[in-house]
């Protein structure tokens, strides 16, 4: 198995990436052509174990022939809330657990790695899966790993670095949401929140404006993910917030089916 530290992107197909999360799994495949041949999405009822993910990830390869074909390069994606990113001249990787403990409970016998995202000074460290990629190292042999934050940064702040002023960035899952705040190609803020009503979502969201000093009346926000301008955590964003648009600027399908909410995992491979 390979780390992400920022690999040279591989020019070749057909190409897997996955999305790993307690509460759902996400499978794309891009051909060829560059088009995407092959999504499939899940998500639970309620966040599961582990060990149970890896149960449903058994049980979506014996359903999906698709999964078991040879790709040339294959990209697995964590996402949750085991992370910290971390500014070069403040990484140690000595002290991988320092960067966790204070915002996250983690156990002796977790596998502490980080993501380094070179072109930004940046590291992310986080905790994997361990029986997950030792699941696809199984099945695969060498593939490459790394956090939904770390490609989540690195492809806005690609997207960004021209905008001088502060501007937030949702993503939203079924469970929780990824803000991140970006000014003059710099990350301001980056953290996930889980919500399970539309006034937790707001709060969060109103909550780290004002952390960040920044008008409501004033900055622009991108939803990017599980959210569409008809959805009430959309509107009732609206409501409080002047400037709210869904983010135009994604890799688009031409396989037909509706993945534009999957912005983490179609930009796996940059």
């Amino acid at each position: 198995m390979i780390q992400n530290n920022n690999a040279a992107e591989i020019e070749e197909y057909p190409r897997l990436s996955v999305q790993v999360n307690l509460t759902g799994l996400s499978f794309l495949i891009e051909n060829e052509e560059g088009n995407f041949s092959f999504f499939k999405e899940t998500c639970f009822d309620l966040a599961v174990t582990p060990n149970e993910l890896l149960i449903e990830i058994r049980s979506l390869y014996n359903t999906y022939e698709e999964l078991s074909e040879s790709f040339a390069d294959i990209r697995v994606i964590y996402d949750n809330m085991l992370f910290s990113l971390v500014p070069k001249e403040l990484f140690d990787e000595a002290n991988l657990p320092d960067y966790l403990k204070f915002n996250s409970k983690i156990l002796k016998s977790d596998y502490i790695t980080f993501d380094k995202i070179e072109e930004y000074d940046l590291f992310n460290v986080y905790v994997p899966y361990t029986n997950v990629t030792n699941y696809f190292f199984d099945k695969y042999g060498e593939f490459t790993f790394s956090h939904s934050i770390s490609v989540f940064t690195k492809a806005l702040l690609d997207i960004e670095q021209k905008n001088d002023k502060t501007q937030l960035f949702i993503h939203v899952n079924n469970t929780d949401f990824t803000l991140l705040a970006i000014a003059n190609g710099k990350i301001k803020l980056c953290n996930k929140f889980p919500f399970s009503s539309k006034e937790d979502f707001i709060y969060y969201i109103l909550f780290a404006a004002e952390q960040l000093e920044i008008n409501p009346d004033t900055f622009n926000l991108y939803f990017l993910g599980a959210i569409t301008e008809d959805d009430e955590y959309f509107q009732i964003t609206y409501k409080y917030i002047r400037n709210v648009f869904l983010h135009k600027k994604n890799k688009s399908a031409s396989s037909g089916q509706n993945i534009t909410s999957n912005f983490i995992l179609k930009n796996a491979f940059i």
